[in-house]
């Protein structure tokens, strides 16, 4: 799951924080697509969180919300 990813700065959800900072470059795994993956693999219904999830921190959130519910 690792790659390497290249923030835009148009808009806040292609920027990529990293520690509170914007960076430039990141190489290693977004949390978004960790929570996705483990969720899903978890059984957590994860398309239905995204549908109601108004930002990726929030998305990130709810996911771990429901595998601890779980």
């Amino acid at each position: 799951m690792v790659d390497c990813f290249e923030s835009g700065f148009d808009f806040d959800a292609q920027t990529i924080y990293f520690e509170h900072r914007v960076v430039n470059q990141y190489h290693g795994i977004r949390d978004i697509d960790l929570a996705l993956r483990l969720g899903s693999y978890l059984g957590i219904d994860v398309q239905r969180i995204q549908e109601t999830s108004l930002t990726r921190a929030n998305l990130v959130d709810k996911i771990k919300q429901a595998v601890e519910e779980d």
